[in-house]
């Protein structure tokens, strides 16, 4: 008896540690579910439909509605149950009166479901449509940050939905409508990431199957910035006032009016992009105010925008301190904290109200704010030597200016308003990179001095003639092929510098310019000179050297004032007019030529 007792201990203790062990592998052994219950048409002659049943988990309750009429003593279910699990009954079973279905895991635990399937009334409703499928924000708080409508195609039961690229699919809600009295499963979350199914079951137990397909969208292209503010809210130094930059999109770059007395280092934009794209920044760039913004599409693509802040004044003061924060790498030494009359090269009049000079040559300046039209008393602007580009039209609002010195800059053009400087007197643009003159420089009309050496400059406006005060035009190493005829209109001009040229010909008509005295035309192409030369009887200098001519005019003999007379580097020149040559001894000109040009009296001698 006792080792009967034994053994049968061993065989419990055996099966014990079998069940743990089971316990221990399987994480499902100790439950069981029934997944999905349904009555498939294909398996049922007693219906047209399939019909899907509803699984109360908690109750452990299956509802099923049968259509009107339906013989329910003989109905093959389709069970699906958790994994390892098995069930019974199997095969048809009569469902006139409620079936227990009995689970049994893994462990051998047992589970147990009260189905009922019960006939729908002779009036039941058979509506069995989706009427909307919505995917709303509010329900997928991680998903979505809108709601999504899905498109029904109601004739072949196709439900299609297009959610944000990037959105995860495995597991939306949707907000499901359906016919009136009818029911739709499944309920609650699920994986759309493949097409789902959803049965919506008709008051009547009549069923109708929509496949429902969840795509994400295609990756957005859009990468612009559409809104770029600095907001109050955000920014105390605003004073409660937002500052909307302005976006010009086909240069891709923005722009915000600030002005220069706020530390706009502390300020912080909220920018609005294409939908899906995000942004990044870097800057500012050395020597520059500038931030470089690259917004990044959805697809990838990329598009970099070019911010600056434009500072803006409303005192004298606040001008001085946009010059100074529109140049970061400026060596103006400038305190903001000192009195303006105490900064270097700032003039003020004697009360103190007015600025009336800046000189500011070699300061690393590279850009000329607007606010510089506001000095309405500044006579001198001294700002050569520096690395401007441009210069602002604001500039022609400084009426009372009287010397403009910009030279040594990289200018490409000025602007017209530089012919409202109507009491400038004296014009220094050498050492740009000037092309082409506006023709509203002709409106300077109190010019004295231009100097406009060191350009590119292929011609000159007509409207030059209107400079009748000009006494110094300065035009050396450009590229001039040609003057214009009008420059025998100005009256006044004592100098005029053309030397560095490509000048072919010089028109009769400076003739006229009979209060000149220095004439330089060194270094061009002229083949020869107009008689009319001999009509400037006050010029002293005379400088004809290096060109290609191969005569001169006698009349040259007339300018009984010229003190000397360059004609060297002339290599076709062999022949001097005797009346040239006789300015040496008696007038004591000095005359510069080659060892091959022979006076014409000597030839004949």
């Amino acid at each position: 008896m006792k080792n009967l007792f034994k053994f049968l201990t061993f065989i419990f203790l055996v099966f014990a540690g079998c069940s743990k062990d089971i316990d221990a592998e399987l994480p499902y052994a100790n439950t069981g579910k029934i997944l999905a219950f349904s009555f498939q048409a294909k398996d049922n002659f007693a219906l047209n439909d399939n019909i899907v049943a509803t699984i109360d988990e908690e109750t452990k309750n299956i509802t099923a509605t049968v259509p009107f009429g339906t013989e329910r003593t003989s109905l093959l279910p389709l069970v699906e149950v958790s994994q390892g699990v098995t069930y019974s009954p199997a095969g048809a079973v009569d469902f006139t009166n409620p079936v227990t279905y009995t689970l049994i895991t893994v462990s051998k635990k047992v589970i147990n479901y009260k189905v009922s399937v019960k006939e729908a009334d002779s009036n039941a409703s058979d509506a069995k449509k989706i009427i909307g499928f919505v995917f709303r924000a509010a329900d997928n708080n991680e998903a979505l940050e809108e709601d999504v409508t899905a498109e029904i195609e109601e004739e072949n039961k196709i439900i299609t939905a297009t959610v944000p690229f990037g959105t995860e699919l495995a597991s939306l809600l949707p907000e499901v409508e359906v016919s009136e009295k009818a029911t739709v499963s499944p309920t609650g979350a699920q994986d759309f990431t493949n097409e789902v199914d959803y049965v919506v079951t008709a008051e009547n137990g009549t069923t109708a199957t929509y496949k429902v397909s969840v795509k994400e969208a295609d990756p957005g292209t859009g990468k612009q910035i559409l809104s770029f503010v600095f907001k109050a809210t955000d920014n105390a130094v605003l004073n409660g006032e937002d500052v909307a930059a302005k976006i010009d999109q086909d240069n891709h770059t923005i722009i915000a009016d600030i002005l220069a007395s706020i530390d706009a280092t502390a300020l912080t934009p909220s920018i609005e992009v294409s939908e899906g794209a995000t942004v990044s920044s870097s800057g500012p760039q050395e020597c520059s105010n500038e931030v470089i913004y690259t917004v990044t599409a959805q697809d990838a693509t990329q598009a970099t925008y070019t911010f600056t802040f434009n500072f803006t004044a409303t005192t004298q003061k606040e001008v001085l301190m946009a010059i100074y924060k529109s140049n970061p790498c400026n060596t103006l030494g400038w305190d903001f904290n000192e009195d303006i009359s105490d900064w270097t090269g700032v003039t003020v009049d004697d009360s103190e109200d007015n600025i009336i000079g800046l000189s500011l040559p070699s300061r690393k300046l590279t850009n000329l704010p607007a606010g510089i039209g506001q000095l309405t008393s500044l006579e001198d602007l001294i700002l050569g030597n520096n690395q401007l580009t441009e210069l602002p039209a604001e500039i022609g609002q400084l009426t009372l200016l009287e010397i403009l010195y910009i030279g040594e800059n990289e200018l490409t053009g000025l602007p017209a308003e530089i012919g409202q400087l109507e009491s400038l007197k004296e014009l220094d643009l050498s050492g740009n990179q000037l092309t082409g003159l506006p023709e509203e420089i002709g409106q300077l009309a109190s010019l004295e001095y231009l100097n406009l050496n060191k350009n590119q400059l292929t011609g000159l406006p007509a409207e030059i003639d209107q400079l009748t005060l000009l006494e110094i035009l300065e035009l050396k190493e450009n590229l001039l092929t040609g003057l214009p005829t009008e420059i025998g209109q100005l009256e006044s001009l004592k100098e005029l510098l053309l030397s560095g040229n490509q000048l072919t010909s010089i028109p009769e008509q400076i003739g006229n310019l009979t209060d000149l005295t220095h004439l330089g035309l060194y270094d061009n192409k002229l083949e020869g000179v107009p008689v009319q030369i001999g009509n400037l009887i006050n010029l002293t200098h005379l400088d004809l050297g290096k060109n290609l001519l191969t005569s001169i005019p006698a009349e040259i003999g007339n300018l009984e004032s010229l003190e000397i007379l360059y004609l060297d580097d002339n290599d076709q020149l062999t022949s001097i007019p005797q009346e040239v040559c006789d300015l040496e001894e008696d007038q004591e000109t000095t005359i510069n030529k080659d060892d091959g040009a022979i006076c014409e009296g000597s030839e004949d001698d």
